[in-house]
């Protein structure tokens, strides 16, 4: 569990350097390694060394500009996909990962409902799989979120 809370950041941002170099026609992939690290490295910056409040607001403003970069990349792969056919790979992986969410839907008729999160999921993906595992590895010393049971006992001996 622990290895893949440590990779999952390093492959969501190659991911996103190969995503924002296809979708936003950026020629050199270092440049596209760059826009996206310089973020990133700006955020361990903001966890490690700011308060919380101001963690958050960060959080809060990288999660916004992630989603419109998804929101390039989704608008670039449907155009790839109307350029290069749907028998292109692209068009046939993003058919069979969203057909099988679909099929599933189908199955399921009173989840259907939940296929439209499945767009908020895909625009959120950066923020999940880098933000909040960075947030949280910086914040292991915070023990006033999660399911900790001291703050409780702490709580109850106060009172």
């Amino acid at each position: 569990m622990l290895v893949s809370s440590l990779i999952g950041p390093g492959t969501t941002l190659m991911m996103m350097v190969g995503a924002v170099s296809a979708a936003l026609h950026v020629n050199n992939i270092l440049v596209s390694f760059f826009l996206n690290f310089i973020p990133i490295f700006a955020y361990m910056c903001v966890c490690l060394s700011c308060s919380s409040n101001v963690q958050l607001k960060f959080s809060e403003i990288l999660t916004v500009i992630y989603c419109f970069v998804m929101m390039a990349v989704m608008i670039g792969m449907i155009m790839q996909i109307i350029h290069d056919g749907p028998t292109s790979p692209t068009a046939l992986i993003t058919f069979f990962i969203f057909g099988a969410n679909i099929i599933a839907g189908i199955f399921h008729p009173e989840e259907v409902g939940c296929l439209l999160h499945g767009l908020l999921y895909f625009l959120l993906v950066p923020s999940m799989y880098m933000l909040l595992i960075i947030y949280s590895f910086c914040n292991l010393n915070v023990i006033t979120w999660g399911t900790r049971e001291v703050c409780k006992l702490l709580l109850e001996c106060q009172c």
